[in-house]
């Protein structure tokens, strides 16, 4: 399949990408944003953990103040 000329558009939208790009390393914002992320999968991970403790504790009826001792 023969490759297709791109439109104005199409060429345009790279362009702002290679500069959106070349400025985010000149910034050092890449590892900033990398950062961010993990952050943010170690809360959600957490959220989930005590929204799964608190479940089992329902179905358990297990009194939430003695678990709020263990954790």
């Amino acid at each position: 399949m023969a490759s297709q000329a791109l439109t104005d558009y199409e060429r345009q939208r790279l362009e702002n990408i290679r500069r959106n790009d070349e400025m985010m390393a000149a910034l050092k914002l890449q590892s900033k944003a990398s950062e961010l992320s993990a952050a943010s999968k170690r809360q959600r991970y957490l959220s989930l953990s005590l929204s799964l403790v608190f479940a089992l504790c329902v179905d358990l009826f297990i009194p939430l103040r003695f678990v709020m001792f263990i954790l």
